[in-house]
């Protein structure tokens, strides 16, 4: 999580709202359990995640899926109705492998080209485009 890249104060906008309407939200990270845990509390200290993964012995990396099986278990979504919204293309091909519909963002590490080469169909680059994706 990155301050100076992703586009910071609209992104908690959105989640709040997004949570506000029912909407379950969780991170999947690659980053150590303990350092996942501190930047979510520390930037998304307010946003109520239904699960927050990190890197943690016995459980795989992205892009192995099984993250998001385990998030998508917690949270008692189905696949078919999750989306993942990541800024790399490990992200964007470990949603392919969980089999769920995935949204590139290309403010993070990343840029667009690297989204849409691991097999993104939908890149964005502003939080409202974002929002209207995930609403559309």
């Amino acid at each position: 999580i990155d301050r100076h890249t992703m586009p910071y104060e609209g992104m908690c906008e959105l989640l709040h709202r997004l949570g506000g309407e029912g909407v379950k939200l969780a991170v999947a990270s690659n980053k150590f359990q303990h350092g996942t845990d501190r930047l979510v509390a520390k930037f998304f200290g307010d946003i109520e995640f239904v699960a927050v993964e990190g890197n943690r012995e016995g459980v795989p990396l992205k892009p192995d899926p099984a993250i998001i099986h385990n998030i998508l278990r917690v949270s008692g979504v189905e696949s078919s109705r999750a989306v993942m919204v990541g800024d790399s293309g490990i992200d964007i091909r470990t949603a392919a492998a969980a089999g769920i519909d995935s949204i590139g963002v290309a403010w993070g590490f990343r840029f667009a080209e690297e989204l849409y080469a691991a097999g993104a169909e939908s890149v964005v680059t502003t939080v409202e485009e974002l929002e209207k994706e995930l609403r559309g």
